[in-house]
């Protein structure tokens, strides 16, 4: 059975946008492990796995600020264009997901460098991936608090099972307030190694 909670967000003080840092600055706490995100946000990582001519998956993990998934995402990519490509649509499903479950506040973390700069202003991209890079910054000014970071693969280990998961799935599949049984080990180990951001 699944328990469909929606937390309301009133009252909560603004936090500056860490995309509207200086171009070229790149904001990372570079994390080793999980941080689980500050009271009344949500952490939203997200991951993908791509080869060249081979169909891909993306994986996203909404969390509270106990470290507990709120929800789980995964997806099948088809072909993408670049690994980067594959990196922004995981980002989208991410937000997409926080969005239409009244989720405002949110801190979102990234294993790709690369896409963590140049959301953040800062960095250059292939033109085959600017439509989806586009649509990310189209997202972010909706939310009421958005801070993106990039994080090493070890705290990203969640989002990464997900999406390798993802290259098997016909559909997108969401889980609310529960994780797929072979995520259950990664998710404990994350909340039992995590600490407050």
């Amino acid at each position: 059975m699944y328990v469909w909670r929606i937390k309301t967000m009133q009252n909560l003080k603004k936090v500056q946008y860490d995309r509207n840092i200086a171009p070229g600055t790149m904001v990372s706490n570079e994390a080793v492990k999980l941080s689980r995100p500050p009271v009344d946000f949500v952490k939203i990582n997200t991951d993908a796995t791509w080869k060249m001519n081979e169909r891909g998956g993306i994986g996203a993990i909404i969390r509270d600020e106990a470290g507990q998934a709120v929800f789980a995402a995964a997806a099948p990519t088809g072909l993408t264009a670049s690994v980067e490509a594959a990196e922004l649509l995981a980002i989208l499903l991410g937000l997409e997901t926080a969005w239409n479950w009244c989720y405002r506040h949110i801190i979102l973390e990234t294993d790709n460098l690369s896409i963590a700069r140049v959301i953040n202003g800062g960095g250059l991209v292939d033109c085959s991936v600017s439509i989806l890079l586009d649509e990310v910054k189209v997202w972010l000014p909706n939310f009421d608090s958005v801070t993106v970071n990039h994080v090493k693969r070890s705290a990203n280990v969640t989002a990464h099972e997900l999406a390798k998961w993802g290259v098997f799935l016909d559909n997108h599949v969401l889980f609310v307030e529960e994780v797929p049984t072979f995520l259950v080990n990664f998710v404990q180990a994350d909340i039992c190694n995590s600490v407050p951001d």
